[in-house]
């Protein structure tokens, strides 16, 4: 243990840190190579203005549009009258790169590229069979419907 202190003395000791960041974009359309921030070997993560740092790139590509749903005869349904909002999502490829490699690949939902539609709110008020609605808070759309 003595010679162990004794090594890390001279030899000195290595501290890492992690720091978790979150980025909040939101998209209006297809964009390629958008600079989302930049990583400076001085500074960390900076904003995409500061030059300082290496780009890293946001690529989005829609896959999928969000639709409204049919009815068994194939029309398009209509939104019930004081519905419950929620979104049918659009799908995403979102890619960020550094410009050499792939940093993150992934498709996602978008609900910018989606759609809104309604639940009827007869099935919450019915009192012999109550019904609740859970949704996602990052895209508006239904998680579960239950009792």
């Amino acid at each position: 243990m003595q010679e162990a202190a004794l090594t890390a003395l001279f030899m000195g000791t290595t501290q890492t840190e992690t720091i978790v960041k979150h980025f909040d974009y939101i998209p209006v359309e297809e964009v390629t190579n958008d600079i989302v921030f930049r990583i400076s070997d001085l500074y960390g993560i900076v904003k995409p203005e500061n030059l300082s740092g290496a780009p890293v790139y946001l690529s989005l590509k829609i896959t999928e549009e969000g639709e409204l749903p049919i009815d068994n005869k194939g029309n398009i349904k209509k939104m019930p009258k004081n519905a419950v909002a929620y979104a049918i999502p659009g799908k995403a490829e979102v890619i960020l790169s550094d410009g050499k490699k792939t940093l993150f690949k992934e498709n996602l939902p978008i609900a910018q590229f989606g759609v809104v539609f309604g639940l009827d709110p007869s099935i919450f008020t019915d009192k012999k069979a109550p019904s609740c609605a859970t949704f996602y808070p990052q895209t508006g759309a239904i998680r579960q419907i239950g009792k």
